[in-house]
């Protein structure tokens, strides 16, 4: 089972940091649902964070978010 979050900033109030440092956070409280891999991305006022359980594909085309 994999997990994802993330922060919706329309005002771009929060500087790139923190943002990533939130989803970090958010990533650490999910691992147990994806240990094999994490991975946060900030596009213009979204970031995505998630973590990856590889259970059917282990390769790295299914890594989350997708870019």
């Amino acid at each position: 089972m994999c997990g994802i979050n993330g922060i919706f900033d329309p005002k771009n109030t929060l500087d790139s940091i923190s943002l990533r440092n939130s989803c970090h956070f958010m990533n650490k409280e999910l691992l147990h649902r994806g240990p094999d891999s994490q991975k946060v991305i900030i596009e213009d006022k979204i970031t995505l964070g998630s973590t990856r359980l590889s259970i059917q594909d282990l390769s790295n085309n299914g890594l989350m978010p997708m870019d």
